[in-house]
């Protein structure tokens, strides 16, 4: 992340960011989780797909009647990333016990796609949003930063 810090740093500085204030606003919180949530050891990233089948979205491509159908999955994005991070959240919990953590989906200044690349979700693409093979960029990206040490047995 060191090198991603120097790089925003100096995107910053050469005021690209525009009027996105929000960029500059939170310093290094965006690349040190720990400074957003004191005590972090480790972040779980997660990529969760709302990208209908191939077959589907086939169809929907010669079905000019349901055309807005990808903005309609997009527009009830909130409900189900809520689901879906609650579920995943329970899932973990099945796994560790009960612990203590922060959810962040678009709701904090965190270097997500960078999280997510290094986690092996997929690979930033040129247009900077995290691609994977399987959804393409049809995907939100949620992190949850535990507050509390477990230790994560893998098979």
């Amino acid at each position: 992340m060191q090198r991603r810090e120097t790089k925003l740093a100096d995107w910053i500085g050469r005021d690209y960011h525009g009027e996105m204030d929000y960029m500059a606003k939170h310093g290094s919180q965006r690349t040190r989780p720990d400074e957003l949530v004191p005590g972090t050891v480790r972040v779980i990233s997660a990529r969760m797909d709302y990208r209908p089948a191939a077959a589907d979205s086939a169809q929907v491509l010669r079905e000019t009647s349901r055309a807005s159908c990808r903005a309609m999955r997009w527009a009830r994005l909130p409900q189900t990333r809520a689901r879906a991070v609650a579920e995943t959240a329970a899932r973990i919990e099945g796994e560790v016990g009960q612990f203590g953590y922060r959810v962040f989906t678009d709701s904090a200044p965190v270097m997500e796609v960078e999280l997510a690349r290094k986690a092996g979700l997929g690979w930033r693409g040129k247009h900077t949003v995290l691609l994977a093979r399987e959804a393409g960029h049809s995907s939100f990206l949620a992190r949850y930063i535990p507050t509390c040490r477990f230790q994560w047995m893998t098979p």
